[in-house]
């Protein structure tokens, strides 16, 4: 929408040293709650709130109990989100709000429209403006620390883990949410229930939330995707693959009957993932746990709560050894360790059977459609829903927010009012997308693409509730029934909420990952002479540079995590 000028949307400004003061005083009033307000708007939507949230929980008792078929659980979402959207406080009850919301993202040519349409919306449901701030991806790192440090106003910002987020709560720049989200985001509640369960519990920091989540894929999961009729002519059975190893025979196969293709491809940039299971751990397959913050280089044993370097563990030194023994076979193409062409580029070249991706429900289509051909998925991790997926799209509530009750009324809004989420990500009926026969959104015409229509951000896997927005007409009718049991079948890590926070040992951490990267590639193509002393001079190397401090650092905060959390059952 607007540009980040300040004059264009009156953005208040706070002396720094007072909101330096005011973060002080209010880490010492407790960091559990979401804060007294002492304005008038505050007062005035705490008041106008509290019928709502009698509403909401009526609403809530009496929506349909957990359907047992995909179909009841759709409706269920459906109907819940109505009921939510429509139990906000009664806009003439809430003071007038001009707000504003930072996220990442480009400048569109008809934002102008969108905003103004949003904004006519906002004041009928909740007497407010929301004026949307993109700030560039690449600039977002630099730009966000000057705006908070400043004391401009920002209601709403985008965050990720590997943004900032623990940093920034750590910093105190975030309203803690747990008070505020009980009282005031019961809808969204409600959705995650459904969509997505357990996701709020992957932001908390010590049990204390910062960011609400965006429901949508919550579950990791890889995948290796075989060609039908080739794996149909050498008898592969998907269902029987549960270790790397049990791939060996197939690849065997394909070397005798298709010397053409390269049984496992690997490049520098694709090929085997740190967590996919191997014979050495068949008989405990959740042992270990990546830790978060920290993936491919430390894990947790969870029968010992004990934080370990990856390449010392046999789970490693067993998945190394099977691809030298690979690349030994001529199993694995000769240039594994430099060649840059992607798996893609050789499986459309006929040169390989195989190719990698991620295991979500829609990558299946979306492969045999872009690739022209049957596949057949092994889902060789996972799925699992851990802390790094769900920390990719969150919602904050800076602390220079007017109202901070307003600011997570217009979150729930984001999870509950399929209208406002269908304006908010696909813009305005007519001009940036039309409704076909089936219900469907396709393009107005005279459009041959979203960029055309001037309004094309891509926002649903980043805000809100991505389970409300109308599907497009390629969309497949089942997409979010799909996506809703792949969330509510996976297995939710033991340690969800945990992340390993870097700000202590930035330069070891660093230090520490330039050897690994140096050796990873020679260990995954299986060009290593020999694996164990391989992994010998890069752990050495690793020490020598600081890993002990990093291992020690992850300890201390995991042990902090299971005294104050603990593991998930």
């Amino acid at each position: 929408m607007k540009n980040g000028d300040k004059k264009r949307f009156g953005m208040k400004k706070v002396i720094p040293v007072l909101l330096a003061l005011f973060v002080a005083l209010s880490a010492l009033a407790g960091c559990g709650s979401g804060g007294a307000q002492t304005t008038t708007a505050a007062a005035t939507t705490a008041q106008a709130a509290t019928t709502a949230a009698a509403a909401t929980t009526e609403a809530a008792a009496a929506t349909t109990a957990a359907a047992t078929t995909a179909g009841g659980a759709a409706a269920e979402a459906t109907t819940t989100a109505a009921a939510a959207a429509e139990d906000q406080p009664v806009a003439a009850e809430l003071a007038p709000l001009s707000l504003v919301y930072y996220i990442a993202a480009t400048e569109q040519t008809d934002s102008a429209t969108v905003q103004a349409a949003m904004d006519a919306y906002l004041t009928e449901k909740l007497n407010c403006t929301l004026t949307i701030v993109p700030i560039q991806s690449s600039e977002w790192n630099t730009k966000m620390p000057l705006i908070y440090s400043a004391g401009e106003q920002v209601d709403l910002a985008f965050d990720q883990a590997n943004r900032g987020y623990y940093t920034n709560a750590a910093n105190g720049v975030y309203h803690p949410l747990n008070d505020l989200f009980a009282q005031y985001g019961q809808g969204a509640a409600e959705q995650m229930e459904i969509n997505t369960p357990g996701l709020i519990d992957a932001p908390k920091i010590g049990g204390v939330l910062y960011g609400v989540p965006c429901e949508k894929q919550t579950a990791q999961c890889e995948a290796w995707y075989f060609r039908k009729d080739i794996a149909d002519e050498i008898g592969l059975d998907v269902e029987t693959l549960v270790t790397l190893q049990d791939l060996e025979p197939y690849l065997l196969k394909i070397k005798e009957t298709h010397p053409e293709m390269t049984p496992y491809y690997v490049s520098t940039g694709s090929g085997i993932h740190t967590e996919w299971a191997t014979d050495a751990i068949k008989d405990n397959l959740t042992k270990y746990e990546e830790l978060n913050g920290a993936v491919n280089l430390l894990l947790v044993d969870l029968e010992q709560d004990k934080v370990l370097n990856h390449y010392e563990t046999e789970w490693d030194l067993d998945r190394y050894q099977t691809l030298k023994r690979w690349q030994d076979t001529g199993l694995i193409n000769p240039d594994a360790a430099t060649t840059t062409t992607g798996g893609g580029d050789i499986f459309r070249a006929g040169k390989t059977w195989l190719i990698g991706g991620g295991g979500a429900p829609t990558t299946l289509s979306s492969y045999q459609s872009g690739y022209g051909t049957d596949f057949y998925r092994w889902r060789a991790t996972g799925p699992i829903m851990n802390t790094y997926q769900n920390t990719t799209a969150l919602t904050c509530i800076p602390r220079t927010a007017l109202d901070p009750a307003r600011s997570m009324m217009l979150i729930n809004l984001f999870h509950t009012d399929k209208e406002y989420v269908d304006m908010f990500n696909s813009g305005i009926e007519g001009k940036h997308h039309v409704t076909n026969a089936d219900g469907k959104f396709e393009l107005p015409p005279g459009a041959s693409s979203k960029n055309d229509t001037g309004y094309a951000y891509g926002f649903e896997t980043f805000f809100g509730n991505m389970f409300l927005n109308t599907l497009w007409y390629n969309e497949k009718e089942d997409r979010y029934t799909e996506l809703r049991e792949y969330n509510q079948a996976a297995r939710k890590s033991k340690i969800l909420g945990f992340y390993v926070d870097m700000a202590n040992i930035t330069t070891e951490y660093a230090a520490v990952e330039a050897v690994r990267t140096q050796y990873a590639p020679i260990l995954k193509a299986g060009v290593s002479p020999d694996v164990a002393a391989t992994l010998k001079e890069m752990n050495d190397k690793m020490y020598a540079n600081g890993l002990q401090k990093v291992i020690d650092e992850a300890q201390r905060q995991y042990d902090e995590f299971i005294a104050t959390v603990g593991k998930t059952e």
